[in-house]
């Protein structure tokens, strides 16, 4: 009983226990300990990031469907522009023509600002493990480049070339606004003129060659679009692109 009355009794039980017992029930009268409540807190921190990446990466991918749908708008658009030019040639018995003759020219091609996509976006398909893709986006956007810059280069030849040969010939318009020049070729001129008109035949032979292939191109990427951000971000989450018409049945 001594030594029990003298333990009972003594200060530093007393200072130690009643506080400890004290912290203990205010533990469990709270509910949970702290260290369960400081991994809930982190496991919802680490959901929100996931949510705040998603959506980052959704609206980037977004930005991607945009600028994807200019460029295989625009590619797909100006092919089928320069066939309907060439289909109406002929059709109207201007099929001996040179190509670049049967062409007119797309005023304020030049201007066309040049699709490109830039690091972050092209993260979202590299995060995606769709590297081919991001290949892929990366050629369209130099193709489309390429397309503008062709289209302006050889407006610019033909303009100058057209007036040129107006110089030294007669020209008229027909109803259509079709013109026809009758020219006599200046002594010392002929090589010149030939010349010149074998170099357009040969760009616009090139040229409409090269959109044929881009368009085929573009309409393979659009239609790849829809599957690949599927796979990754889940159904209806994006547009889905399936059919990409040509206007022209070489393209498939």
């Amino acid at each position: 009983m001594t030594d029990l009355e003298v333990i009972m009794a003594s200060p530093a039980f007393a200072t130690i226990a009643i506080p400890l017992l004290a912290a203990i029930g205010g533990a469990l009268a709270g509910g949970l300990p702290p260290w369960v409540l400081a991994r809930r807190a982190s496991k919802e921190v680490l959901a929100r990031d996931a949510m705040a990446r998603r959506e980052r990466e959704l609206g980037l991918a977004r930005q991607v469907f945009v600028k994807l749908t200019i460029a295989v708008n625009e590619i797909m658009g100006f092919h089928r522009q320069v066939e309907l030019m060439i289909a109406k040639a002929d059709s109207d018995g201007n099929g001996h023509m040179p190509v670049w003759q049967r062409l007119s020219t797309f005023v304020g091609i030049d201007r066309n600002p040049v699709v490109e996509f830039d690091a972050q976006e092209l993260s979202v398909f590299i995060a995606a493990r769709a590297m081919d893709y991001v290949d892929a986006l990366i050629l369209l956007s130099r193709r489309h480049a390429a397309v503008v810059t062709s289209l302006a280069a050889f407006a610019q030849m033909r303009i100058e070339f057209q007036y040129e040969i107006a110089k030294s010939g007669n020209s008229t318009r027909n109803e259509s606004g079709v013109s026809t020049t009758a020219v006599r070729v200046p002594p010392g001129r002929e090589n010149y003129f030939r010349f010149k008109s074998e170099e357009l035949s040969l760009f616009a032979e090139n040229m409409r060659g090269l959109l044929t292939d881009y368009a085929n191109f573009a309409a393979r990427v659009a239609e790849k679009f829809g599957p690949i951000s599927e796979a990754y971000f889940g159904e209806g989450q994006l547009p889905y692109l399936e059919d990409t018409p040509a206007g022209n049945d070489t393209v498939k």
